[in-house]
């Protein structure tokens, strides 16, 4: 193509066509502009085309990683409305003083339990190591940035509370007041008391049961937020696949 044009050029000047020369040479280098117009134009859909699927394929990764986080959270609530339950049963036993059976030797061993949330990273390293504006949404880029660096954050500094909680406080002193037997039904393991009439007498035992109360209110009212962000951040994902 090259030497076809210089060539023409050639010929042109051989001939003494001046203008038509330079007419010439203005038309080709219009077309070598243009042809370099619409390689960079090509240029520019193709990285878009490789962005548009790498963005895809990354939030698809984050929304799996969610559908786990949500089981995980809906386990917490179910756990903690149980902690609740349990806690309450119990302060009212051992304030009417009735007697010691295994049925509440199971609720102390779920006292005890304590439920964690380990959130699924895989996705939002990925959009970190390849960049958070790779999210073209500005909105759900927003929702997807609060959801992993506050309310995650958030939720865990809550659950370390609760967790130091139960290791310094409800687990040395369950310790030194019961001991552990094989229970049949969940949670298949019960805490006997060593001296229940002594035990009964002893203002801890319910100071310990309302501390755990009241941490597990704190942790069910954040983990049915935190679903509700979860939720909220799938929906927005979904919406966006969905348009694009």
């Amino acid at each position: 193509m090259i030497k076809f044009f210089r060539t023409i050029r050639q010929n042109l000047l051989t001939q003494g066509r001046v203008t038509r020369y330079a007419t010439y040479a203005i038309g080709e280098i219009v077309l070598v502009v243009i042809g370099i117009l619409i390689a960079l134009q090509i240029n520019t859909w193709n990285q878009d085309n490789q962005r548009a699927k790498l963005e895809k394929g990354i939030l698809i990764e984050i929304d799996n990683n969610l559908k786990g986080d949500l089981i995980d959270v809906q386990d917490e609530i179910a756990s903690f409305k149980t902690i609740l339950r349990v806690d309450s049963v119990l302060i009212e036993h051992f304030r009417a003083k009735r007697p010691f059976n295994d049925s509440i030797a199971a609720y102390l061993h779920i006292v005890a339990i304590s439920p964690h949330l380990s959130p699924g990273q895989n996705g939002y390293k990925l959009l970190e190591s390849k960049g958070i504006d790779i999210i073209s949404n500005d909105s759900l880029r927003m929702m997807i940035s609060n959801l992993y660096e506050r309310n995650y954050s958030y939720y865990m500094t809550y659950a370390a509370e609760r967790f130091d909680m139960l290791r310094f406080q409800i687990h040395p002193y369950w310790t030194d007041q019961f001991f552990i037997e094989k229970y049949e039904k969940w949670p298949y393991s019960k805490r006997v008391a060593i001296n229940y009439d002594e035990l009964l007498d002893d203002p801890q035992l319910i100071a310990r049961l309302q501390n755990s109360s009241y941490q597990a209110s704190i942790m069910l009212s954040k983990s049915l937020h935190l679903n509700r962000q979860i939720e909220t951040v799938r929906e927005g994902i979904r919406d966006f696949l969905e348009d694009n």
